[in-house]
């Protein structure tokens, strides 16, 4: 013990005088002096020893801590969750932005290293030439004389039903009759006034009862937000009485405001079945764009009407689905937005029980309206990557319930409802995940939710298999949720990378992509759409395929390593498959302007790809070397080739076309173009604006923005 932590016994009073003290109390000393005897100093002497030593033990204490945790600190890498962002970047985490979504997954096209190769040769493509991607490759390169030849050529085999080009010269209204040769683009009526038109603008009575049953007994099941009976009084109420199956009113009998969307409905009630059956007495174009006029003068923003609200759905449900229109993920965000908004205003949120609403039949459509909305909602988030817009945690609206002596169909709508309600809650967490922005997800929690989702997704199957009458509106469901699925899967393989775990997530990806969505096609025109999807996402992971497989085989020849047979094989399957797909757009083209617009960019792609050594040469060679890491090339060419032999696709070549060949890709071009000036030149404006109609606009948005790098 040094001397500074001896202990001091003595009292107080023989300390200060020196004395020998015997340490009682009183000491001896004190007693016989007859003084108190203290011993202050002593004591707290001997505290402070105490407290020191206590000190020292804790300060060691402290210091075995501080090395655990220094020792943690080392190993906290294992200790970390793993996250995961599908908004930002895999390699950086910068977030990524596509602010206009012209197709459907565009952000892999940031994430993936061989297509961000592509993404950087385009635009050094679009310095030099702006409007490369504006035009047909197949029709880039002709010559003047040459193209003057096949346009001769063109009018001698078609006749009056060639549609000429913008140069040509032709009005309006000569284009409106050449394209009114094709039933699904005829034009009649004064769509601008569409009251005093209106009987113009629609077949005659006889044909307009065969439309309406059509669209119950077939199109009802996919968007059942109308009662038949109440439908088919509304017609007879304001459309008059008719003699020998023709009306004979000159105008629509306006009761109330309702009736005014009430005729929109009507309208696209019509032109949607006949699109369904074209063979069916025509509907012209012009009954969408009175639809259109009607629903632009009256403000669902004011006026809140169940009526107006279906005639708002049934039009976004057109706009969605129909050939001759081109919908981009902004009107999808818009629109569902809405609508979601106006359900809320009609307080479709709460269930009919609680706001009043005792009729069991409103109470059941309005039921089915709002959970069809939500369903709509997800189905685009799926799709688009559209940020949601309802609450369901502001909802009580129960789901529709089977009624009594209630005809075979409608029973079949709400078991469907009830039957897939399950796999869409669980859809709607993925889309929520997948929309995040500024917060990560855990990787764990990911995967288990698309776990659940495939498991839900096989009970759902399991259970209409038996059922072909349900297959149309049961395809709405499967669809979208492979969509989202391939979609994750794949995103998770980049961000995994070539490890073991990667490599198997793209061979999932691949396997829902070539084989389960392969497998699940309709002949619908309805799904169409979802058809054109399919293509993009194949066309769009084979040209990610191809440009990656293209990286491994310049490494391994720059290594003079030759064992490229594998590889040389996977390429020459995405070939395949590419080109037959860009050829399959071809034939969808002079019916769907989507097809088409796909088509102009995946055949100016497949111009690229054919020489894909200007990519190398255009890109950085550390991007290069990032895209060129090993696949599971043998398993994913058996997937391919499995494709392949199911679609019976064969070697077919793209740039090499026959004059019959670039006859029909002129009219294509020249179909659409005149589309676009017709629209243009009869846009309906409000008298204010009339004023400025004719001052050029750039109505559509540049369609290769998501090509440029910022």
């Amino acid at each position: 013990m040094t001397k500074r932590d001896r202990t001091i016994y003595s009292c107080d009073a023989c300390r200060s005088r020196k004395i020998k003290c015997n340490r009682q109390t009183p000491c001896a000393s004190c007693h016989k002096s007859k003084r108190d005897c203290v011993y202050t100093v002593s004591r707290q002497r001997d505290a402070q020893i105490t407290n020191r030593k206590l000190d020292k033990k804790t300060y060691h204490q402290i210091s075995a801590i501080e090395k655990k945790i220094s020792a943690l600190e080392g190993k906290k890498g294992l200790l970390q969750v793993e996250t995961i962002n599908f908004n930002k970047s895999f390699t950086d985490q910068t977030p990524l932005v596509e602010l206009q979504s012209l197709f459907p997954y565009l952000l892999l096209s940031k994430q993936d290293p061989g297509c961000v190769l592509v993404r950087h040769h385009c635009h050094h493509l679009l310095e030099k030439d702006p409007r490369y991607f504006e035009y047909s490759q197949l029709l880039a390169d002709l010559l003047l004389t040459k193209r003057h030849h096949l346009t001769a050529r063109a009018k001698a085999l078609l006749g009056e039903a060639y549609i000429p080009s913008p140069q040509e010269g032709h009005t309006i209204d000569q284009l409106k009759h050449v394209l009114s040769l094709n039933p699904n683009f005829r034009f009649a009526g004064n769509f601008a006034d569409p009251l005093t038109s209106f009987f113009s603008l629609i077949p005659p009575a006889w044909a307009n009862k065969q439309l309406v049953d059509t669209f119950f007994q077939h199109i009802y099941p996919v968007i059942p937000i109308i009662d038949e009976t109440d439908f088919n009084t509304s017609i007879n109420r304001v459309l008059g009485p008719q003699i020998d199956g023709h009306y004979i009113n000159s105008f629509p009998s306006i009761g109330s405001a309702d009736d005014l969307p009430f005729l929109a409905l009507f309208l696209l009630v019509l032109r949607i079945s006949y699109m369904y059956t074209p063979g069916a007495c025509p509907v012209s174009y012009d009954t969408l764009r009175a639809a259109e006029t009607i629903m632009k003068e009256f403000d669902i923003t004011k006026t809140h009407s169940l009526t107006a609200l279906q005639a708002e759905i049934m039009l976004r449900f057109y706009k969605i689905v129909a050939p001759e229109l081109y919908t981009q993920s902004n009107y999808v965000q818009v629109s569902v937005g809405v609508l979601i908004q106006n359900c809320y205003s009609l307080a479709l949120h709460r269930d009919p029980e609680y706001i009043g609403e005792h009729n069991p039949k409103q109470q059941h459509l309005r039921r089915k309206i709002w959970h069809l909305l939500l369903r709509m909602e997800v189905i685009d988030s799926a799709i688009f990557q559209t940020i949601l817009s309802s609450n369901p945690d502001a909802s009580d609206t129960k789901l529709p319930q089977l009624i009594d002596q209630a005809p075979p169909m409608e029973q079949s709508i709400v078991k469907h409802i009830w039957r897939s309600t399950d796999l869409f809650v669980l859809l709607r967490k993925l889309v929520e995940i997948n929309s995040k922005t500024s917060e990560d997800t855990p990787l764990e929690t990911v995967l288990e939710l698309l776990v659940e989702v495939e498991t839900k997704l096989q009970t759902f199957l399991a259970t209409i298999d038996s059922e072909a009458s349900t297959v149309f509106y049961n395809d709405l469901v499967i669809f979208p949720v492979n969509f989202l699925l391939m979609y994750m899967y794949y995103s998770l393989y980049l961000f995994k990378g070539p490890t073991p775990l990667g490599n198997k997530y793209l061979l999932k990806s691949a396997q829902i992509l070539f084989v389960d969505l392969a497998r699940t096609r309709s002949t619908s025109l309805f799904l169409a759409y979802f058809n054109l999807n399919y293509i993009h996402l194949v066309l769009m992971i084979t040209n990610f395929l191809r440009m990656r497989v293209d990286c491994i085989i310049h490494r391994h020849l720059r290594a003079q390593d030759s064992s490229v047979q594998d590889l040389q094989c996977c390429r020459y399957f995405l070939k395949i498959i590419f080109f037959s797909h860009v050829k399959e757009l071809g034939n969808y083209s002079s019916l769907h302007k989507y097809a088409w617009q796909m088509r102009k960019v995946y055949l100016t792609l497949a111009k690229i790809m054919e020489r894909s050594s200007d990519v190398l040469i255009s890109n950085d060679p550390e991007l290069v070397k990032s895209a060129a890491v090993d696949i599971p090339v043998k398993e994913i060419n058996k997937l391919l080739e499995q494709y392949i032999n199911f679609k019976g696709f064969t070697p077919t070549t793209l740039f090499d076309p026959t004059d019959n060949e670039l006859i029909d890709e002129m009219q294509h071009e020249n179909l659409w173009n005149a589309m676009e000036n017709i629209e243009y030149s009869e846009k309906v404006y409000s008298g204010w604006i009339d004023a400025i109609k004719n001052v050029p606009s750039n109505w559509d948005w540049d369609y290769w923005d998501f090509l440029k790098i910022s």
